[in-house]
């Protein structure tokens, strides 16, 4: 949110690359939302469901459920509808239940 600073999306994107890169799961999911949408940094669904599945893969349900969504709808890959339905189960049994 830039609380007590400017806000500045491609610094954020920096400080999630290096946590990312260490294998923190929520900073693999913010990098993945920064990259998907373009904020502070040139939009890339292929990278960005790439670091949702790093993120899926260690428990995160948010990750999980946007990783179900980039399947159903083939952002970033080819549609996978049984792939989006087991991930969107695994997310809904971690607490994620949008």
């Amino acid at each position: 949110q830039g609380d007590g600073v400017e806000q500045d999306p491609a610094q954020a994107v920096e400080f999630y690359r290096r946590a990312a890169a260490a294998g923190v799961a929520q900073a693999q999911h913010n990098l993945a939302l920064c990259i998907l949408t373009g904020s502070g940094t040139q939009k890339d669904p292929v990278e960005a469901l790439y670091w949702y599945l790093l993120a899926a893969d260690q428990g995160d349900a948010k990750a999980q459920f946007a990783a179900g969504v980039c399947f159903e709808i083939g952002q970033g890959t080819e549609k996978d509808g049984p792939r989006a339905y087991k991930l969107y189960k695994t997310a809904a049994r971690l607490g994620n239940v949008k």
